[in-house]
């Protein structure tokens, strides 16, 4: 028992890191594994070195402890022309930390690596995703 007291710092970092899900309800969007397989490029009006600073804008938007804001994608969002662009761009992004229980770039404890998607689908409410989606309906990601 006194080792509880003494650590229960410690023993609160590891209940929340192995039980975010669940205490926190996040829903899991996937993607963390490496990003072992590029998407197809194929048509996209961007350069590398575009898709590139794309990917960073989007991540210096995305990384924040608040959640990201349509009026500050859509400027970047628009820039993206269709989904060989987007998909240039989310190569561009690979895989990076993030943390779904703290809803930001993450630390290595309460964090996994995901994808451009990922990122976007925690990062973003439903309403959001929709506005996108209109106003850049050649973005077709959240199209069902």
């Amino acid at each position: 028992m006194q080792f509880l007291v003494k650590n229960i710092g410690v023993v609160l970092v590891v209940v929340v890191v192995l039980f975010r899900d669940t205490i926190f309800g996040t829903k899991d969007y996937g993607s963390r594994g490496d990003l072992d397989k590029e998407k197809s490029d194929y048509g996209s009006t961007i350069s590398d070195l575009q898709a590139e600073a794309i990917a960073e804008q989007l991540f210096n938007i995305m990384v924040s402890w608040f959640r990201s804001d349509y009026d500050d994608l859509l400027p970047i969002w628009k820039r993206i022309k269709n989904d060989a662009d987007y998909n240039k761009v989310y190569n561009a992004f690979k895989k990076r930390q993030y943390s779904v229980t703290w809803k930001n770039g993450g630390d290595p404890l309460t964090s996994d690596k995901y994808d451009l998607t990922s990122w976007l689908n925690y990062e973003t409410s439903e309403e959001t995703r929709v506005k996108l989606t209109s106003a850049n309906p050649n973005v077709t990601i959240w199209k069902k």
